[in-house]
């Protein structure tokens, strides 16, 4: 498998989970949506266990995003347009602007479209044709990959563009995370065309073109999304929780806590 399919493997689940546009556009009108949750879970089709599992609730024009492993939350404030990242294992935080992703991922679109890797310069600018399979799923197709998506209507519509703005902001936020990360610009495509028809995604399966490494076999990753209209109190409860420690842990460089994280991978 080449380099730019690892750093995409590694990356599944903020990638699987989001589906995009513009940052700074998006985040400067917030949407107002009731309260919903999101449950999510990423596979890929070698692997009998997820690779990945979140919680993201939505209140207040605020979304907290709850990973399973390692445990770590982020909040996304659009308000704001600030990001607090938040290492329970450490009881540190770290805050970043979204002007500074937006500024991060367009130098991220220039240096990958300068890379002999043919996968990373298609990401750089992919042009991906939309379309329906016959059992209705959507699908959007590019030379060296695919996703297939099927949506259902949001029940609000305001439900679907704070959705969106999540999904924007975690995409890039994914690129920024993860050293050798794909760019996030074919998730930012797919994303405008569900938020364009006010559509949420329930299933998504993204597969890259096979390559010499892989014997020609394409790589698969799904992801699956259940959307709820309400939070439990347990919910609310994590909530909380988060706040507080958005007031308690200790604030750290953004250099300070990824260290540790850049070192676990290497």
């Amino acid at each position: 498998m080449s380099s730019s399919l690892q750093a995409l493997r590694r990356c599944t689940a903020a990638a699987l989970t989001v589906i995009t546009f513009c940052l700074i556009a998006s985040w400067a009108h917030p949407a107002s949506a009731d309260e919903f949750r999101v449950e999510s879970k990423v596979s890929a089709t070698d692997s009998d266990k997820p690779t990945s599992e979140s919680l993201t609730l939505f209140i207040d024009d605020r979304a907290f995003d709850f990973l399973a492993s390692p445990r770590e939350t982020i909040i996304f404030d659009f308000l704001s347009e600030r990001i607090a990242l938040l290492d329970a294992s450490r009881k540190v935080r770290t805050e970043l602007a979204a002007a500074k992703l937006t500024s991060f991922t367009d130098q991220l679109r220039t240096r990958a479209a300068r890379q002999t890797d043919a996968l990373l310069r298609f990401a750089a600018n992919p042009r991906l044709e939309e379309s329906s399979d016959d059992d209705g799923w959507m699908k959007f197709s590019g030379k060296l990959l695919t996703y297939r998506i099927q949506a259902a209507k949001a029940s609000n519509p305001d439900m679907a563009k704070l959705y969106r703005q999540f999904s924007d902001a975690s995409a890039r936020l994914n690129s920024m995370l993860q050293a050798g990360a794909m760019p996030p610009f074919a998730r930012l495509s797919v994303n405008e065309s569900l938020a364009r028809d006010g559509m949420l995604p329930k299933q998504v399966e993204l597969i890259l073109a096979g390559d010499a490494k892989s014997g020609g076999q394409p790589t698969i990753l799904r992801s699956e999304h259940h959307f709820s209209t309400q939070l439990t109190s347990a919910d609310r409860q994590r909530i909380d929780e988060a706040n507080e420690q958005l007031k308690t842990f200790k604030q750290v460089s953004w250099e300070e806590y990824l260290r540790p994280i850049r070192q676990a991978k290497r």
